[in-house]
């Protein structure tokens, strides 16, 4: 006798998947405030080659409301230009380290966009 498990006796609701649309289907263009920096140095960047960043953003999360959520190790693209373009700039975090408000936070802000729609890989 072969006893089928559950998941495959019934339809899975929408809810079932939405941690999958989150991780997977992550294709909005965001503004987030930058939270920490990681320079290529520090122990804790994972790639070793570019600086990376922790960026705080007040997301949708379908009809739930919106939550807060923090993309880590978010890398920036080159500015436009070509080779021999030069331009130098830097983000910076909050002077406090803490969040208070959106309008109270001096951290820089930025455009964050998951490459392939996976929330782990952002790009600013």
């Amino acid at each position: 006798m072969t006893v089928l498990p559950s998941s495959l006796l019934s339809m899975a609701e929408d809810s079932y998947y939405d941690s999958f649309t989150n991780v997977y289907a992550n294709a909005s263009l965001r503004i987030g405030v930058i939270k920490q920096i990681f320079d290529i140095e520090d122990e804790a960047n994972a790639s070793k080659s570019n600086i990376e960043y922790d960026v705080l953003v007040f997301q949708q999360d379908s009809n739930k409301g919106v939550i807060p959520t923090v993309y880590r190790g978010c890398v920036t693209m080159d500015a436009i230009g070509g080779i021999a373009d030069f331009h130098e700039y830097v983000k910076s975090t909050p002077t406090d380290g803490k969040t208070k408000s959106v309008k109270a936070d001096d951290g820089s802000y930025v455009l964050l966009l998951c490459i392939d729609g996976t929330s782990s890989r952002g790009v600013l």
